[in-house]
């Protein structure tokens, strides 16, 4: 029986190629207060967990040594404006090391015992979900660009965070629009409008970016998962199910007139999809819509067009995921696309990052749940 041979990745990066083989783990973890250093705290172990579907994506739960439980006793360790990063990198053989932040955020709990102290952590989103608008606000006004009126919903809660806006966008609020209580809510719904997302990122920046999507021409991958000596595949697992699953999206916008904008989106031949795709509209798995919730700002039939289209687009790359466990890349980031090699399964292909555990430990694997680019 034949074997088909999988070419070893190589990149242009330094620190890539060093993940490839035998290496030496560095961590480090910084204490701050008011964004100002307190000191570097000695980590024992601990994981950053990230997921797309999560308002505050990244999450982080570290293990110190116990001898700052002095720092805990005396209130200079605590949850109550506290804040860490924390790094993982690589010590080259030439001595140097190369540190990656993996994580900014704050630190919600600090559990103590004799044997260590534990921190749970979250990132800058959860800022912005704590802080509820006190009272009805106008929150922005017609003709504001969506993005800028994003921008200080965000900087309203403190005025020194930095938000990127990476989508090019220039499309501006059909209506003055009011928010009530829910600043996260307010702010999905104007990143929806314009087919976005917001998050805050591993280096405590807030984003505005494109929702994924597969990019015109060649794929050029952030992260190869091969197979092979010198790859770093540990483990690979598909799963598959109907929850969950829909092959058409109604996005209901913004009512003018007693007329009300919906788009609409479904998955068939017409918008790109394979004629043999077993999730066609209409085909064996039937006609199976999502419903998204009205949104205001969906003013024109072409933005609530490319909302449903783009909630659709992301469902069905969904319903094509694969779980794989491989060595760690503290590079990685969510909506990276990475290319699976593989010929056992027949996983082989490019996929977005849907999810993902990195650990601190030296000798720990990292998690990745990814969908697939369609």
């Amino acid at each position: 029986m034949s074997t088909i041979a999988i070419p070893n990745a190589e990149y242009s990066d330094k620190f890539l190629n060093a993940l490839s083989y035998s290496h030496r783990v560095e961590v480090k973890a910084e204490l701050y207060y008011n964004n100002v250093l307190v000191k570097e705290l000695p980590v024992v172990t601990g994981q950053v967990s990230a997921d797309r579907s999560s308002t505050v994506r990244r999450t982080a739960t570290v293990s110190v040594d116990p001898q700052l439980i002095s720092d805990v006793v005396a209130g200079t360790l605590t949850p109550y404006g506290y804040y860490i990063k924390l790094y993982r990198g690589v010590r080259y053989i030439d001595n140097t090391v190369d540190l990656k932040t993996v994580f900014s955020g704050r630190i919600d709990q600090v559990d103590t015992s004799i044997d260590e102290v534990r921190l749970t952590c979250s990132d800058y989103s959860a800022d912005i979900a704590d802080a509820k608008f006190e009272s009805p606000w106008t929150a922005a006004t017609r003709g504001t660009k969506v993005t800028a009126a994003m921008t200080a919903v965000i900087k309203d809660v403190r005025s020194t965070y930095n938000v990127i806006d990476n989508t090019g966008k220039t499309d501006t609020l059909p209506s003055t629009l009011n928010a009530e209580q829910d600043r996260v809510q307010f702010l999905d719904l104007m990143a929806e409008s314009i087919a976005s997302e917001w998050y805050a990122d591993m280096f405590g920046n807030f984003v505005i970016s494109l929702l994924p999507a597969k990019p015109a021409g060649t794929i050029t991958p952030t992260w190869i998962v091969d197979t092979g000596s010198t790859g770093v595949m540990v483990s690979r697992q598909l799963s598959t199910s109907r929850t969950g699953v829909y092959n058409a999206v109604i996005a209901p916008g913004e009512s003018l007139n007693n007329t009300t904008q919906w788009g609409h989106w479904v998955n068939d031949v017409a918008h790109g999809a394979d004629p043999n795709d077993p999730l066609l509209y209409g085909g064996p798995f039937g006609k199976v819509p999502l419903v998204l919730d009205p949104n205001a700002t969906l003013a024109t039939p072409s933005q609530a067009d490319e909302a449903a289209a783009k909630a659709g687009k992301a469902l069905i790359a969904a319903a094509q995921a694969v779980n794989i466990t491989c060595i760690p890349n503290p590079l990685m980031q969510l909506s990276d696309i990475i290319e699976v090699r593989d010929t056992v399964f027949g996983l082989a292909g490019y996929y977005f990052v849907a999810s993902m555990q990195l650990p601190l430990a030296p000798d720990d694997v990292m998690q990745i749940t990814a969908n697939k680019v369609v």
